[in-house]
């Protein structure tokens, strides 16, 4: 047996149902020093798919590619058609595309219809003399006083009590039961 299969194999007596992966380990600015690199690399991901999707479908697991800063909307739209399974689809994150000035809103409606898992990050910003930095964050509250866990599985909220002086965590008491798949979204009241 192939080592990806056997590695598909003991993912799913684990129990898992959704894999994540990401076609790149690094960006595709810093890692491409041309275009030909790039297109051999593209390439190459199709190939990798085009072994994987059978195995997925022999499985019934499903693969969630993180849409990483390697693909643009577009490019990750095309490559999501072209392999467009009931096994296959995106692990989607809006805040890789902030760091490329995409509408994360763009992103997510771009996305939608082929998600298969998410995962959110806070992204804190400073600006300095040359523009902005950026760097992921915790994601608390708008009082930063707890950070809220919303669990893709079970759709529930729990929230953490943030240490101000440590950082540590400490169950605050405060769990939700919302009963379906679950998004934070903070607003302001007034």
């Amino acid at each position: 047996m192939a080592p990806l299969e056997k590695s598909l194999l003991d993912a799913k007596e684990a129990g898992v149902s959704v894999l994540r992966c990401a076609c790149l380990s690094g960006r595709r600015y810093e890692t491409f020093e041309s275009l030909a690199d790039w297109k051999r690399w593209v390439d190459q991901s199709h190939d990798a798919s085009r072994r994987v999707v059978p195995l997925l479908e022999k499985h019934k697991l499903t693969l969630a590619v993180e849409n990483h800063s390697h693909w643009t909307l577009d490019d990750m739209q095309r490559f999501l058609k072209t392999y467009q399974r009931q096994y296959l689809g995106v692990g989607i994150d809006f805040g890789n595309r902030i760091s490329l000035l995409d509408d994360p809103m763009e992103v997510i409606e771009g996305l939608a219809l082929y998600v298969k898992a998410g995962h959110i990050k806070g992204i804190g910003f400073r600006q300095y003399q040359d523009g902005f930095e950026m760097s992921e964050v915790p994601l608390l509250d708008p009082s930063g006083q707890y950070l809220h866990v919303a669990h893709q599985n079970t759709a529930n909220i729990v929230s953490f009590k943030v240490d101000i002086n440590t950082g540590a965590l400490a169950p605050s008491g405060r769990y939700i039961a919302s009963g379906s798949s679950t998004c934070i979204v903070f607003g302001s009241q007034g």
